[in-house]
């Protein structure tokens, strides 16, 4: 299942596991994807899916269910966890938020 362009693969992005009733649950997303499981601020198991990150203008630390984030002001972003310093000398350090 899951195949919407029909090339004759799966187009689920993601590690997904089935529980008794059925139910698929998205456990997680690959480099350079978010997981998005809720709608509106609530769990919602129809709205699961991993997002892609725009490789020119975020970062993701935490594909388990963090945002792609803005790539900030001095770095070069890849749509992962990969940036690049713009700005010699200058260091990028993670904060206790996981953000830039």
């Amino acid at each position: 299942g899951g195949d919407c362009n029909s090339d004759g693969e799966s187009d689920l992005v993601g590690t997904w596991s089935r529980s008794g009733n059925g139910t698929m649950t998205l456990a997680s997303c690959p480099e350079g994807y978010s997981a998005v499981r809720t709608r509106g601020g609530v769990y919602d198991a129809r709205a699961q899916e991993c997002v892609a990150c725009s490789p020119l203008h975020h970062y993701i630390l935490r594909t388990d269910g963090g945002p792609c984030m803005v790539c900030p002001p001095g770095l070069e972003c890849d749509g992962t966890g990969g940036v690049s310093a713009v700005l010699k000398g200058s260091v990028w350090n993670v904060s206790e938020d996981g953000r830039a």
